[in-house]
């Protein structure tokens, strides 16, 4: 995906972190998943850290760990790393839109809002040339309907395609309360399937 560098604040909210000691990678005691993610920078040595996904920092680990920069912000649900390592998209649900940053400032370089990207919103995957974007468009978490499933986003053009778990998987009954949460998903190699770990009523579809 071709992208310009315009820098630009993404919301009013946003702010540097004065101190990263609470990003530092080490002894993480919480026992809430989801307090601390971290991720691997495709090509360099670098580690980006999430914490309470609300704060994003970058640390280089060769020679020595150093923390580089990083920002506070409302809300960071997901991360994906293009296969160059250029740039990520970084879920941000609760404001209804996905950011997409560069990995060497953490500008960031365009904002996509979408009518599937709902506040509850927390899994998505990106495709290894970068074009599209797949998102668990999930409207109701207490109680899985119609409008929740899967959205494909093609970065280039905007267009967007969505199908509903139901019409994906029709062994799915979306009338129990907590029946269904995405866990994970994946693309192929060839990139022409997508494999989607979906905990549905204590099993896996």
């Amino acid at each position: 995906m071709e992208v310009r560098k315009i820098k630009m604040k993404a919301h009013d909210t946003e702010k540097p972190l004065s101190s990263p000691k609470e990003l530092e990678p080490g002894e993480w005691c919480e026992n809430y998943p989801g307090n601390r993610q971290v991720y691997l920078h495709p090509v360099k040595d670098e580690l980006f850290v999430i914490k309470n996904r609300g704060q994003l920092g970058r640390w280089r680990y060769t020679p020595e760990l150093t923390y580089e920069d990083g920002f506070e912000t409302t809300h960071i649900t997901s991360l994906e790393f293009s296969s160059d390592g250029d740039w990520f998209a970084m879920l941000a649900s609760s404001l209804g839109r996905i950011e997409i940053r560069s990995t060497s400032d953490l500008s960031c370089l365009r904002q996509i809002q979408n009518d599937h990207i709902y506040k509850y919103s927390c899994e998505m995957r990106l495709s290894q040339d970068g074009r599209w974007l797949v998102l668990d468009a999930c409207k109701n978490y207490d109680k899985r309907g119609e409008e929740d499933g899967a959205a494909w986003i093609d970065l280039q053009t905007g267009e967007t395609i969505f199908r509903s778990w139901t019409e994906i998987n029709h062994n799915i009954e979306l009338e129990d309360e907590f029946a269904l949460i995405i866990g994970q998903m994946e693309f192929s190699p060839d990139q022409k399937q997508l494999s989607v770990n979906i905990w549905y009523n204590c099993s896996i579809v």
